[in-house]
């Protein structure tokens, strides 16, 4: 297993902090929204939204969500090590659908910060885990 973790985390940090500026959405002066302090901010642990301003925070388990997706499972299938392209190629597909399937909740259920799960608890921040929302969004959409 850590073999498959430490090049994943290393895909983490590279991609998918783009995905919270897309989350991005025009933030009004609301006195209820919270936000975390500019000096504590860590895009790697952000995957949608923005974090100087949001009301309803989730958080995801983003190793486990990758590791329910086909790609994952063929890495792990075939013993595919860091050495291998077909490694990267794989990971990186695993990460777009999860990336996607984060997009979609983000949108559809209204959540406007997603964050790696414990990021936000270590922050005082209250957020609901929505790792079985994103799996059953993952898993419904591979007919797709």
């Amino acid at each position: 297993m850590r073999k498959f973790f430490v090049p994943f985390m290393l895909l983490l940090v590279l991609g998918v902090p783009a995905l919270a500026e897309e989350g991005k959405t025009e933030q009004k002066e609301d006195p209820d929204a919270k936000s975390i302090p500019e000096d504590q901010v860590r895009m790697e642990y952000i995957f949608w939204g923005d974090a100087s301003g949001f009301e309803k925070p989730a958080s995801i388990d983003f190793p486990a969500l990758i590791e329910c997706t086909p790609e994952a499972k063929k890495v792990k299938k075939d013993e595919l090590d860091t050495n291998d392209s077909r490694y990267w190629i794989l990971m990186t597909r695993a990460q777009q659908h999860v990336a996607e399937a984060i997009r979609v909740l983000g949108n559809t259920e209204g959540y406007d910060l997603i964050c790696q799960k414990g990021y936000l608890k270590k922050l005082g921040i209250g957020a609901v885990d929505i790792t079985a929302l994103v799996k059953a969004e993952l898993l419904g959409g591979e007919g797709k």
